[in-house]
């Protein structure tokens, strides 16, 4: 027993606890920084008009916190702007490539965009 004097541990001492709230509030600033959002713009063909392609997709984009809009183009593809952590939009982008259970994708080409072009409270479809 290191420390011990007469077999008695001696006791360690209490580390000075900050209260919970400061402290929290502190580290959720700190994660909000770092975990920066980036904005992609996507351009899905194949079969994806039609067949719940843009609502399928804002669920998603609901559930990984992703804010941003799917729209139909004339040309019968689907264009998304997602904005949210790149571990988020890495995620969607694997989707998109999947699409609905009735979507056939043949391709999705992805380019960076501006995050000021999503709306920066909910992912809509238009």
């Amino acid at each position: 027993m290191s420390g011990a004097k007469n077999g008695i541990v001696p006791r360690q001492p209490r580390l000075k606890m900050r209260t919970l709230s400061a402290f929290s509030e502190r580290r959720l600033r700190l994660r909000r920084v770092f975990k920066m959002k980036t904005a992609i713009r996507c351009v899905v063909s194949g079969r994806v008009q039609g067949v719940y392609f843009r609502s399928s997709t804002r669920e998603q984009a609901r559930q990984l916190g992703i804010t941003g809009w799917a729209k139909n183009l004339p040309d019968g593809t689907v264009e998304v702007l997602a904005c949210g952590t790149s571990e988020a939009l890495h995620t969607l982008q694997h989707w998109l490539q999947r699409g609905s259970a009735m979507a056939h994708v043949f391709a999705v080409q992805c380019q960076s965009a501006p995050a000021s072009l999503a709306p920066s409270d909910d992912f809509l479809v238009l």
